[in-house]
C-alpha cells in the first residue's frame, strides 16, 4: 500500500496507487509513475510488466523494514534519464532486507537509482537471489549500508550485470563495501568508488614476532605465510626511520633500501623472516606498511654476461579463436639471455619458444626472469603451456618474479573467493617440475632486480591497497618498470582504476617512461584514469590484444585511451597493436625501431598461407604517406625500412618534382625510386638518372598557359629541376590556396618569375608539367572541361578540390608505375600503390593491389581494390606491416571491394 496522492497510468487509465494498478494491470503493461510515492509494504512484482515515469524525477519510499520492491518476473525498471531518474530510496531505515529483492529472471533497469539501504544482513541496496538474472544501465547504487555487501549481495547461481553504473560510497559493517557476490557479478564501464568496509584484522601470526609499530593500525592481512599490515603516521607514533632502527636494534639485517618520489622501500631479514618496509606518505593520509614472509631472502641480481647481441623488444600476436586479448611482451638481453612479461594463453607457449630460438642465434635459450603480473588465463596459461612442450627441454629459466595472492588476503575481495586459488595450485605443480629449479621471487614494492644490462623497479604490488577493499581481481597485478639500453618500459599489466590511482597518487618520476603497456589490453572496463598515462610521458605504446578488440568503439573512447588516440594523431605517440604479428622492435636510448613483423606459428599451421608476392609498392605523398600536417611519422618510416629488408620495391609517386619532395623523405636511404610529376619522369636516385620522362614541349606548355589567362587564376610549371611561377601569381598565392601548409609548401617550392614566360623560352627545354589553382571548385571543373576540349592531346586530373593538373597521356601515375615495374621487370600483380586523390586513380587501377587511404577521395577509393586506414591513423604502416605477414593479415586491415 501507499499513500493516496501517488498516481501512475497504464495508457489512458489511471490509479491513486502503485498497488491498484499493479493489481490492474496485465503482462507487457507499463506503468507510468506521476508522483512520488510512499510505500507501506513490499511492491511485489510478479507480472512481466515495465515501470517507468513521466519524464519527471521519481522516488519510491517506504516506512516499514522489509524490501521496498520485490521482482519475480522478467519487469522492466526505467528512468526517464540521468537527470531524471527512479529513484528507490530507503531513507537509511534500518531494514531487515535489502531495498530491492531480485527473483526473477530477464529482469532489466536503466536509470535507476538505489539508495539508503540499510539492512542488518547482506545486501543494502540490491538482493539477487539464487537464479535470478537482472542487468542493469546507466544505474545508481549509492549511500547504502549492510553488514555484508554495502550495495548488494548475489548469491551462488544468481547473475547481476551491471553496465555504465556508478557504485559509490557504500559501506560494509564486515566485508564487500561495495558488493559481495557468491554468484556472478559482472561490471563493465562502471564507476565503483569511494566504498568502504571493516579493515581487515589478520591472525598475525607472523608480525607477532616482530617488534612493536607504535602508531594507529589501519588493519591486517594474512595468507600463505605472508602478512602485510598499515599503520597511519600522520596521528603519531612511530615513523618509517624509527622502526627501521627498532629492527636493525633486534638483530634484522638490512638487505637494501630504495627511495622514489618521497616513498622509501627497505628489506631487513632475521633467521627465516624476510620482512619489507614500506614508507608511503601519499597513501591513506599518510601510512607505513609492511610485509613479512617465511623464507630468506632471494638474491635478485644476475650479473651480465659478455655483450653478445643487440638489445630487443617483441611484442607478440596474441588472441585465441574465442578471446581478444591476452599479453605477451619479449625482450633480449645484451648478453642474449631473454626476459619475459606474462605470455598469454596455452597456443602463445609455441611462438614464445620459435621467437626465442630464432633471436637466440644458435645460442642457448636462456630466460633471466619470467615476470607474471596476476593470476588470470590470458596471462599466466602460457608459462603453464610453455613447460610442457618437448622444447623446454632445451630451455633454462633463473627465476620467476611474481606475487599471487593469499585466500586469505582476499577474504574481503568483492567476489566469493580469490581468482587466483587454482592457478596458484598449479603453478606450484608447474614450477616443481622445471630443472634446474628457478628462483621464485615474491615482488614487493621498492624491489630492483639488476638483470645484467636490465633493471626491473616494481612499482606496485596488491600490498600497496592494504587496507582498502580489492574489488577487481586486475588490481592485484604487478607492476614494474623496466629500464634496457636506455630505454624505459612501463609494465602495468591488468591494473585497474584503484591500482591505477595508488600509481599516481604515489609516482611521478617513477612513472615517466619511453614506451607504456597500456593497461589491460587497453580495454575501456575499470580501465585507468588518463592521468596514469599523462605522467609517463611515453612515445610508444604497446597495445596488447587482437585488432578486432583495438578497434572496439567502447575502447577508443574510454578517456584514458582517447588521450593516446590524441597524442597519436599530434605525432607525438606510436600505438603498436600486438593483432596476429610478431613485431620485433630495435631498442636504444629511448627510441623503438621496427624490424621485423612476421605471422604467429599457429596461424601459418592453421593456413599454410605465404605472404602476397608485392615486389613493388607506389606510395603517394600528400594525404598518402604524409599525415594532414604534411610529416611523415616514425611508424610509417619504420614500416617502409621493414617492407624494404623483405624485398620490396618503394617508389615515391608525386605529382612533385624531386626537389619538392620531403627532405625527410629524400633522406630515406631504401627509397630508390620517384616516379614525379604524375609520371612525366622517373628517377633512379641510386644511379642519378632518368629511367623515363614524357614532357610537355615548350611552345604546347605556352600555348596552355595563354589560355589559362583567360579565367582568373594561378598556375606554374613543373620542370625537372624545380618549380617556376609567375611573379605576379606568386604574391597571390594566399588568395588562391585555403590550406595553410599548402600555402607555405608553395611559397618555399616555386621560383618566382617577373617575366615568367622569358625565362622559360631562355631555358629552351620542355616542362614535366602545368598546374593551375582555381578559388572554387564549380570554377575548375568548368575549366577542366573547357581545357580538355582545346587540347584533347592532354591528361587532366586533380589532386585538390581546388587544382588541376596537366600533363602528356603517358604522364600518369598509372603508367609511370606500370613502366617502372616494366624496367624492374615484374608483372602488375606484384605491384602494391597507395593513394588518396583524384589524380591516383590510374595508379591505384594499374596496380595488381591498388590501396585507397580511409581519407580518399570518393573516385579513388572506386578505383583501388580496398580502403585502408586513413593517413592520419599510419595507414601505409598498418599495410606494409600486415603485407608482411599474408594477405589475410592485409584483409584484417583494409576493406577489399571483393568482401
Amino acid at each position: 500500500m501507499e499513500q493516496a496522492q501517488c498516481k501512475v497510468s497504464i495508457g489512458e487509465r489511471r490509479y491513486d496507487s502503485l498497488a491498484a494498478a499493479l493489481a490492474a494491470a496485465r503482462a507487457g503493461d507499463t506503468l507510468v509513475l506521476c508522483a512520488d510515492a510512499v510505500l507501506h509494504a513490499a511492491l511485489v512484482l510478479d507480472k512481466a510488466v515495465t515501470l517507468t515515469t513521466d519524464g519527471a524525477p521519481r522516488t519510491i519510499r517506504a516506512d516499514h523494514d522489509g524490501a521496498v520492491i520485490c521482482i519475480r518476473a522478467a519487469c522492466r525498471l526505467l528512468g526517464a534519464s540521468a537527470q531524471a531518474p527512479l529513484v528507490i530510496d530507503g531513507g537509511a531505515l534500518p531494514r531487515r532486507e535489502s531495498l530491492v529483492r531480485l527473483e526473477g529472471q530477464d529482469i532489466f533497469f536503466r536509470h535507476v537509482t538505489v539508495t539508503g539501504g540499510c539492512c542488518s544482513g547482506t545486501g543494502g541496496g540490491i538482493f539477487a537471489a539464487a537464479l535470478s538474472c537482472a542487468r542493469m544501465e546507466d544505474c545508481a547504487i549509492t549511500y547504502n549500508r549492510a553488514a555484508v555487501g554495502g550495495a548488494g549481495f548475489v548469491e551462488a547461481e544468481a547473475e547481476l550485470y551491471l553496465h555504465h553504473c556508478a557504485i559509490t560510497h557504500n559501506r560494509a559493517d564486515t566485508v564487500g563495501g561495495a558488493f559481495r557476490a557468491e554468484g556472478k557479478l559482472l561490471p563493465t564501464g562502471c564507476c565503483i568508488a569511494d566504498n568502504e568496509a571493516a579493515y581487515p584484522q589478520g591472525k598475525g601470526r607472523l608480525l607477532g614476532r616482530l617488534p612493536a609499530f607504535n602508531g594507529v593500525s589501519l588493519g591486517c592481512t594474512d595468507g600463505d605465510g605472508v602478512e602485510t599490515a598499515v599503520w597511519r603516521t600522520a596521528d603519531g607514533g612511530d615513523t618509517f626511520a624509527d622502526y627501521a632502527a627498532r629492527l636493525r636494534k633486534s638483530g634484522f639485517a638490512p638487505l637494501w633500501e630504495n627511495r622514489m618520489d618521497g616513498n622509501t622501500f627497505a628489506a631487513f631479514t632475521k633467521e627465516d623472516l624476510t620482512l619489507t618496509l614500506m614508507d608511503t606518505p601519499a597513501l591513506h593520509g599518510g601510512t607505513v606498511r609492511l610485509t613479512v614472509e617465511e623464507g630468506a631472502a632471494p638474491q635478485p641480481d644476475a650479473p651480465a654476461g659478455a655483450a653478445a647481441t643487440e638489445p630487443l623488444a617483441v611484442l607478440l600476436g596474441v588472441g585465441c579463436p574465442t578471446m581478444q586479448n591476452g599479453a605477451a611482451l619479449l625482450f633480449r638481453l645484451p648478453d642474449g639471455r631473454f626476459l619475459i612479461v606474462d605470455g598469454g594463453y596455452t597456443d602463445d607457449a609455441l611462438q614464445l619458444y620459435v621467437t626465442m630460438k630464432q633471436l637466440s642465434e644458435g645460442r642457448e635459450v636462456r630466460i633471466a626472469a619470467w615476470i607474471l603480473t596476476h593470476a588470470h588465463s590470458d596471462h599466466l596459461q602460457a608459462f603453464l603451456a610453455f613447460w610442457q612442450l618437448e622444447q623446454a627441454r632445451e630451455v633454462t629459466l633463473e627465476r620467476v618474479l611474481i606475487h599471487l595472492p593469499g585466500d586469505a588476503v582476499f577474504a574481503q575481495n568483492m567476489v566469493g573467493g580469490p581468482s587466483s586459488s587454482h592457478w596458484k595450485g598449479e603453478m606450484d605443480r608447474c614450477l616443481a617440475g622445471i630443472s634446474p629449479a628457478p628462483q621464485v621471487i615474491r615482488a614487493h614494492p621498492g624491489q630492483v632486480l639488476q638483470l645484467g644490462d636490465a633493471m626491473l623497479t616494481v612499482l606496485y604490488t596488491h600490498e600497496l591497497m592494504v587496507p582498502q577493499e580489492i574489488w577487481s581481481f586486475n588490481d592485484t597485478s604487478l607492476v614494474c618498470t623496466l629500464r634496457l639500453a636506455g630505454t624505459d618500459f612501463l609494465l602495468l599489466g591488468d591494473c585497474a582504476v584503484s591500482g591505477g590511482k595508488v600509481l599516481t597518487d604515489m609516482y611521478d618520476g617513477a612513472l615517466r617512461c619511453h614506451v607504456l603497456q597500456a593497461s589491460h589490453h587497453g580495454h575501456y572496463n575499470n580501465a585507468p584514469a588518463p592521468l596514469l598515462y599523462q605522467k609517463t610521458g611515453a612515445a610508444h605504446t604497446f597495445w596488447c590484444s587482437t585488432r578486432g578488440r583495438f578497434l572496439w568503439s567502447e575502447n577508443r573512447n574510454a578517456p584514458a585511451n582517447r588521450w593516446l588516440f590524441a597524442r597519436e594523431q599530434q605525432g607525438e605517440m606510436t600505438i603498436w597493436c600486438a593483432a596476429d604479428a610478431v613485431r620485433t622492435f630495435a631498442v636504444a636510448d629511448g627510441h623503438l625501431t621496427l624490424l621485423t613483423a612476421e605471422e604467429r606459428v599457429r596461424d601459418q599451421e592453421e593456413r599454410g598461407e605465404q605472404a602476397m608476392d608485392i615486389k613493388l609498392v607506389g606510395l603517394d605523398l600528400d594525404g598518402t604517406l604524409l599525415d594532414d600536417d604534411r610529416k611523415v611519422r616514425q611508424r610509417t618510416i619504420d614500416a617502409l625500412r621493414l617492407a624494404a629488408a623483405h624485398g620490396v620495391n618503394l617508389a615515391v609517386i608525386s605529382g612533385r618534382n624531386f626537389l619538392a619532395v620531403p627532405e625527410e623523405i629524400r633522406a630515406l636511404p631504401f627509397i630508390r625510386y620517384f616516379v614525379l610529376c604524375n609520371g612525366a619522369g622517373i628517377y633512379d636516385r641510386e644511379q642519378d638518372k632518368l629511367l623515363f620522362q614524357a614532357d610537355i614541349p615548350l611552345d604546347e606548355a605556352l600555348a596552355l598557359y595563354d589560355a589559362l589567362e583567360e579565367e582568373d587564376v594561378y598556375y606554374d610549371c613543373y620542370l625537372s629541376d624545380g618549380a617556376w611561377t609567375p611573379q605576379s601569381h606568386y604574391d597571390r598565392i594566399d588568395e588562391f590556396v585555403p590550406v595553410e601548409s599548402h600555402r607555405a609548401f608553395l611559397k618555399v617550392n616555386r621560383r618566382p618569375f617577373a617575366d615568367f614566360r622569358g625565362a622559360l623560352r631562355q631555358r629552351g627545354k620542355s616542362v614535366w608539367k602545368v598546374q593551375s589553382i582555381y578559388k572554387d571548385t564549380a570554377t575548375r571543373d568548368r575549366e577542366m572541361a573547357r581545357l580538355a576540349k582545346k587540347f584533347p592531346q592532354y591528361t587532366f586530373v586533380t589532386a585538390y578540390s581546388y587544382n588541376l593538373e596537366v600533363n602528356m597521356p603517358a604522364a600518369t601515375k598509372g603508367q609511370g608505375l606500370l613502366q617502372l615495374a616494366d624496367i624492374l621487370g615484374l608483372d602488375r600483380m606484384q605491384v602494391m600503390a597507395f593513394g588518396d586523390g583524384g589524380n591516383d586513380v590510374t595508379m591505384l587501377q594499374s596496380a595488381g593491389v591498388g590501396v585507397a587511404m580511409g581519407n580518399a577521395c570518393d573516385e579513388a577509393k572506386a578505383a583501388a581494390a580496398c580502403v585502408g586506414p586513413t593517413n592520419n591513423e599510419d595507414g601505409v604502416a598498418q599495410v606494409l606491416e600486415a603485407l608482411i605477414c599474408g594477405e589475410a593479415q592485409v584483409r584484417a586491415v583494409c576493406r577489399f571491394r571483393d568482401e
